[in-house]
């Protein structure tokens, strides 16, 4: 439980100094200990207030062109995303896109 608290606190330092990034730190550190399957949903919980706060105090600055697309393109994949996770086993996963990340490095060489 203490790889919890140690993750969610680098996560959000970073959310501080940065106004971004706490999921990669928190699903990158929660990758070594836990399965894939177990860590989007208490990242999806633990920033939901804090995004909230942020678009409610910045919501005359919003462009629908720049958010709209993204937030249409997420809620597209998060089923079958959710479907994949609950379904296959995070090791596999894990091997797929090693794999693939791999391969991207090798033919990012011969170009």
């Amino acid at each position: 439980m203490i790889i919890w608290h140690i993750a969610i606190f680098a996560a959000y330092f970073v959310k501080g100094i940065a106004g971004f990034g706490n999921s990669l730190i928190h699903a990158g550190v929660m990758a070594f200990f836990l399965d894939n399957a177990v860590i989007p949903p208490v990242d999806l919980m633990l920033p939901l207030p804090a995004n909230m706060a942020m678009a409610w105090k910045h919501r005359a600055r919003l462009n629908r062109k720049v958010w709209l697309p993204a937030a249409i393109i997420s809620a597209l994949f998060l089923v079958p995303g959710a479907l994949l996770l609950r379904d296959l086993d995070g090791r596999l996963i894990k091997l797929i896109f090693g794999f693939i990340r791999s391969e991207e490095r090798r033919v990012g060489k011969e170009c």
